[in-house]
C-alpha cells in the first residue's frame, strides 16, 4: 500500500526514521515538552523525559521497527496512521499492524503532543472525533 501525502508527513515519517535508528536525543525532540505517548502494553506515558525512558527501555527490551504504511489527516492537527511494527526478540520475529492517532502542536515548529495507539483505523477514528469534540473543532 503506498502513502497517501499528508500535511504531517514529514514529521511522522522522520519520527519512525528515528526511532529505528535507536536516535533517542532526535526522537524526542519530535515531541512537545508535555506529550502523550499511549501504548497498548506501557499505558499512558507523559512528557519528553517519560517518553525517552519509555524508547529506550523498549530498544534494550525488544528488537523494534516502526514502518510506515498509510498517512490520512484527520483534521489540522491530527493524522491517522496505519503501520507496521514489528518485534523480534529470542529470534522469533512478529509482525503486527497497528494503526495510531498522531495529535500535534501548532505554531511555527510543528510537534507531536500526542500519539495513541489503537487495532483497528475504526478506533483510532472514534478517538479523533472525540478529540475533536471536546476541542470543539467540526
Amino acid at each position: 500500500m503506498l502513502a497517501i501525502a499528508s500535511s504531517h508527513d514529514e514529521i511522522i515519517r522522520t519520527a519512525a526514521r528515528l526511532y529505528n535508528d535507536r536516535d533517542v536525543d532526535g526522537y524526542v525532540d519530535r515531541f512537545s515538552a508535555d506529550a502523550k505517548l499511549r501504548t497498548l502494553l506501557d499505558g499512558e506515558v507523559q512528557g519528553r523525559e517519560a517518553i525517552r525512558d519509555w524508547a529506550q527501555r523498549q530498544w534494550e527490551e525488544v528488537d523494534s521497527r516502526f514502518e510506515v504504511l498509510d498517512i490520512e489527516d484527520s483534521g489540522e492537527r491530527q493524522a491517522i496512521v496505519s503501520a507496521a511494527f514489528t518485534v523480534s526478540t529470542r529470534g522469533l520475529e512478529q509482525r503486527q499492524a497497528l494503526t495510531f492517532l498522531f495529535s500535534f502542536t501548532g505554531g511555527e515548529e510543528k510537534r507531536i503532543a500526542a500519539i495513541g495507539v489503537f487495532g483497528t483505523p475504526a478506533e483510532a477514528s472514534k478517538a479523533a472525533s472525540r478529540e475533536a469534540d471536546v476541542a470543539g473543532r467540526p
